[in-house]
């Protein structure tokens, strides 16, 4: 799930800065990739846009009802990066 969300977010990134170029701004404003005019990459950049936010919700909601089910605070876990062992589990 994570390096999914990762690869959805850098392509959405990317062709966003694309876009930004193409509208004459950004890091890429004055390089040849400004001069593009390709629908696709509005399409690209709207699709995987809209499936970060819907990888986002999905995760969310499996963390949410982890901590629910397990009873396990996984927040707390990725902050500190330690995870709580019950010593009722071997």
């Amino acid at each position: 799930m994570t390096v999914t969300l990762l690869i959805s977010l850098v392509i959405t990134a990317v062709s966003g800065t694309i876009l930004f170029a193409m509208e004459g701004q950004g890091p890429l404003a004055n390089t040849p990739i400004a001069l593009w005019n390709d629908r696709w990459t509005v399409y690209i950049h709207h699709f995987f846009s809209d499936l970060t936010l819907g990888l986002i919700c999905i995760h969310v909601v499996g963390v949410s009802m982890t901590v629910i089910l397990k009873r396990e605070n996984l927040i707390l876990a990725m902050i500190n990066g330690k995870k709580s062992r019950k010593d009722s589990e071997s």
